[in-house]
């Protein structure tokens, strides 16, 4: 999947959030950052607790920020590597990136979110749907 016309902003959840392992990666470009939510989704741990992994399913919410970058289409490339995502093979890609609608204070908006593409395990669901940093 490459980028879709239109979609400039990035629902994250993880690592990438303000504060996160691989946020400062990204510091010097972040344009804004505003709390968001991804309905019909579950967040899960994974990698002995290392990682997050949401998965769009169920009734559940996963609570995380949507960013916007500036140079956006050299951003996402760089986080497509952080996240395991192969745009020309997505289904051997750890985690695969899709347009999903998030939700913020200002209403609903189309993002990018990275979903993960394993199977998990009931037992390691995050059921509060924040992943803390």
């Amino acid at each position: 999947m490459k980028t879709s016309k239109g979609v400039k902003k990035v629902f994250v959840y993880g690592t990438l959030k303000e504060g996160g392992f691989y946020s400062v990666r990204f510091d010097g470009n972040r344009v804004s950052s505003v709390e968001a939510v991804i309905t019909g989704a579950s967040l899960y741990s994974t990698a002995d607790g290392l990682f997050p992994a949401m998965k769009l399913e169920g009734v559940g919410v996963v609570k995380g920020e949507v960013h916007e970058y500036k140079a956006f289409a050299r951003t996402i490339r760089r986080i497509d590597q952080i996240e395991g995502y192969r745009p020309d093979d997505p289904e051997r890609s750890l985690y695969i990136r899709r347009v999903v609608e998030a939700e913020t204070a200002s209403g609903k908006e189309q993002v990018y979110a990275y979903t993960y593409n394993e199977s998990v395990k009931k037992s390691d669901k995050v059921k509060s749907g924040i992943w803390n940093i």
